[in-house]
């Protein structure tokens, strides 16, 4: 009996490791092609078969296929069961920090920022336990962001720093001017929309698509949408507002979408349009009613203020009590002051005198906490301005290094190429006295046709696109674009252009397939182009023999 169950678990435990290794790769395989509905129906008939595999990395390949699908609430669901599954199935370091820093982004996105604060802060003792330094700024900036939002500034100003000065060292400009966007949303938190402007428009200027990140583009055009009707500039708020949406639309982001609608509401109650204020409120708190959240609370309020406007007193008022309940349990301390401030104004209208009093006291109440708040940041945010100030001094500076680097290497290009000309004339005039001198004529046509040979199939072979026959030098590729790769970039797409891949790639970097896509995309961002073909085009192009 005892030597039977020993054969038997000789058998059984090579096969089971293939068959854990074959599931996951069969949906990175999908995952690669980006056929993401195929990897979650794949993905749910692996779960649901309960074969020996990791459940938590198959969770958390179906949250990344949601999440390329724009179903963001789907994607948190997903991350969520992967982190509760790792318990059982234990995760690789590389794919908890993924798992955490996915969770984070999902319940930011939703505008549930107390919830996406454990899962960043986590994820950030991840990063530092392993000194990932790009992973630790990262995460430092999403939680910058997150304090930034709920008013602790304090904190904001420690993570946002922290950020910052990573991305100098790394000397990373896509990540500072990531960095020039969550400032601007830190001056617009603080009433300074002059400068939020200033930043938000020096961040908007990154490309739209940013390592697979198709929302950047549109968050960006919306806050700069705020940040204009924060400075009582309508038509340019209305401007970038409608830019977002056209683009939230063209790629069927409904969340986004509806996030603009807010603002879209928000700008048609400053112009006293109350009919349209009320179309676009409604569709956001429609979208939004789900479940309590920031989003929430702030398209009842524009949608509430429409109502006062078209002097329907009773709707508005039942609004503006049932979304402030959610606003104090949440800390939502700026909009409960300001739906208090609202709600007394509309008890004053209806001629309701107490309620209108009660609510002013406590509308005063909530502002002296918000000043006083203020009161203990002022050092802190006289600190941040000058520091601000320096960061915009330092990315001139480290583009103005960029510059000079680029200039002196085409200036060694030049050298490098004069010399090889002189050279290659020396060697042509050596051959023709030395073959005129022997009159060899017979072996000058034989080396003649030969180079001839050879230069055709060089020619063919660039032609063809392949990259074993062309040497891709890092420097010529970056001065022919406007936007250069980091070296990592350039080795991943060596790789790329090389027919490897993204797993093959993933293994030779150790690095997950995720971020192997992260710098693709960025790298066709850079590139001006979609895929890889294209990429490869443009590589030939720029190749030196």
């Amino acid at each position: 009996m005892k030597l039977s169950a020993l054969v038997f678990m000789i058998f059984l435990v090579p096969a089971v490791v293939p068959a854990q290794e074959s599931a996951e790769q069969l949906l990175l395989d999908h995952y690669e092609n980006e056929d993401y509905m195929l990897v979650i129906e794949k993905a749910d008939s692996i779960l649901k078969a309960d074969k020996e595999v990791n459940k938590a990395r198959i969770s958390h390949i179906k949250a990344d296929a949601y999440y390329f699908l724009n179903d963001v609430e789907k994607s948190l669901q997903y991350y969520l069961e992967a982190l509760d599954l790792s318990e059982q199935y234990p995760l690789s370091t590389t794919y908890r920090l993924e798992c955490y820093s996915h969770t984070g982004f999902c319940y930011k996105y939703l505008g549930q920022y107390i919830e996406a604060i454990p899962y960043y802060e986590i994820a950030y003792e991840i990063a530092s336990s392993v000194s990932d330094s790009i992973e630790i700024a990262n995460q430092a900036s999403n939680l910058g962001t997150l304090y930034s939002k709920l008013g602790n500034y304090e904190k904001a100003s420690i993570y946002l720093n922290k950020a910052y000065q990573i991305d100098f060292a790394l000397k990373d400009t896509t990540a500072l001017a990531y960095d020039l966007v969550y400032l601007g949303e830190l001056k617009l938190s603080l009433g300074d929309t002059e400068a939020a402007i200033s930043y938000l428009k020096e961040g908007l200027k990154v490309k739209k698509t940013i390592a697979g990140d198709h929302t950047t583009h549109i968050q960006r055009l919306g806050k700069l949408s705020q940040a204009y009707l924060a400075a009582g500039k309508l038509d340019s708020a209305m401007l970038y507002s409608n830019s977002a949406i056209e683009s939230a639309l063209e790629i069927g982001d409904s969340l986004s979408l509806n996030k603009q609608f807010i603002t879209e509401a928000g700008i048609y109650n400053a112009k006293s349009n109350f009919l349209s204020a009320l179309k676009s409120a409604n569709k956001a708190y429609t979208y939004f009613n789900k479940e309590d959240n920031s989003y929430q609370v702030t398209s009842a309020f524009e949608l509430a203020t429409a109502y006062i406007g078209r002097k329907q007193f009773t709707k508005a008022k039942n609004l503006l009590s049932e979304v402030l309940a959610i606003s104090l349990e949440n800390n939502l301390l700026e909009q409960s002051s300001l739906i208090y401030e609202k709600r007394a104004d509309l008890n004053d209208l209806m001629g309701n005198k107490a309620a209108a009093l009660k609510d002013f006291k406590n509308f005063q109440a909530v502002k002296d906490t918000l000043q006083l708040l203020d009161k203990q940041n002022a050092i802190l945010v006289l600190d941040q301005e000058y520091q601000t100030s320096q960061k915009q001094q330092q990315i001139e500076l480290l583009k103005a290094q960029e510059k000079l680097t680029r200039s002196e290497l085409a200036q060694k290009r030049r050298d490098i190429l004069i010399l090889s000309i002189l050279l290659i004339l020396l060697i042509a005039v050596s051959i023709f006295v030395y073959t005129s001198i022997r009159k060899k004529n017979e072996l000058k046509n034989s080396l003649l046709t030969s180079q001839i040979n050879e230069l055709r199939l060089h020619i063919k072979a660039v032609m063809e696109g392949s990259p074993e026959d062309m040497k891709l030098e890092i420097e010529a590729l970056n001065s022919a674009i406007q936007e250069p790769l980091s070296e990592r970039e350039f080795e991943i797409l060596n790789f790329a252009i090389s027919d490897l891949s993204n797993t093959e790639i993933a293994e030779k970097t150790f690095v997950s397939v995720n971020t192997v896509k992260y710098h693709l995309k960025n790298v066709y961002a850079k590139l001006g182009v979609s895929n890889r073909r294209e990429a490869l085009k443009v590589a030939l192009q720029n190749a030196s023999s």
